[in-house]
């Protein structure tokens, strides 16, 4: 394990207090300046970390800071611009970073993680609460977010994507198959979900869940939740559900006039 408090703590200091890195380390220049507050490290310049690195809380680094594998930090994590990072990252609550970040696959953040924008991450990305993003946010697979998720424009995620409550997303919103967000979701124009779909519209808000009607290659599916069917299964679905769901069938009713409009099969 990589205990960079411990290793710091051995260094010369300067006159203001800052730890001096000496020569021959791999991962920050010989003569940039180091400074611990309890748990805190502020670096002053660009600085590298192999595999296996743990830091407390309140970390603070400087622009291009790159960690290896097995990357951790505790609450209040802070990186300037072109932060990296390999697989599994872990971050605590609050953690921030500049303009792009990017992260390999098995990244997880807790609540209130914020980046800039040009954000990537790999496969298996996992947000807390109130995560934010700004724009051309970028995600693998299996990307999961926790409520009141955030993301700019031109937001692309790839299969399985899944967001919990109030999911809010901007123009040119991008999603794989299985794609799945909860309560009070909305998108800016142009968004896609499910493979090769195109022209949403969501047609109302009934038993719980938005419902939308997209196509497909010319046959229309309807998104409501986790369902991603053709827009006669969702008839069936709906028609022998064993609730009442009169209300989600009138929609379904607004569903067949779009797809009549358009030229689009049920199935």
């Amino acid at each position: 394990m990589f205990k960079f408090h411990e290793i710091v703590q051995c260094w010369e200091k300067d006159f203001k207090g800052w730890s001096i890195a000496p020569e021959g380390l791999a991962y920050i220049k010989a003569g940039n300046r180091v400074k611990l507050e309890g748990s805190c490290v502020f670096a002053s310049q660009p600085i590298s970390i192999g595999s296996s690195f743990t830091a407390g809380d309140n970390f603070t680094a400087g622009y291009s800071f790159t960690a290896g594998n097995c990357f951790r930090a505790g609450d209040n994590f802070r990186a300037g611009d072109n932060f990296r990072a390999g697989n599994n990252f872990t971050a605590g609550d609050n953690f921030t970073a500049g303009d792009s970040f990017r992260a390999c696959n098995c990244f997880t953040a807790g609540y209130n993680f914020t980046a800039g924008d040009n954000f990537t991450a790999g496969d298996s990305f996992t947000a807390g609460n109130w995560f934010t993003a700004g724009n051309w946010f970028t995600a693998g697979n299996s990307f999961r977010a926790g409520n009141n998720f955030t993301a700019g424009d031109n937001f692309t995620a790839g299969d399985s994507f899944r967001a919990c409550n109030w999911f809010t997303a901007g123009y040119n919103f991008t999603a794989g198959d299985n794609f799945t967000a909860g309560d009070s979701f909305r998108a800016g124009s142009d968004f896609k979900a499910g493979n090769n779909a195109s022209d949403a519209i969501i047609i109302g808000f009934s038993d719980g869940y938005w419902k939308q009607v997209c196509q497909v290659e010319g046959v229309a599916y309807i998104g409501a939740g986790c369902r991603w069917f053709t827009l006669a299964d969702a008839i069936k679905h709906w028609e022998n559900h064993e609730e009442d769901r009169k209300l989600t069938l009138c929609l379904m009713q607004s569903a067949k006039a779009i797809a009549d409009l358009k030229g689009w099969r049920y199935e």
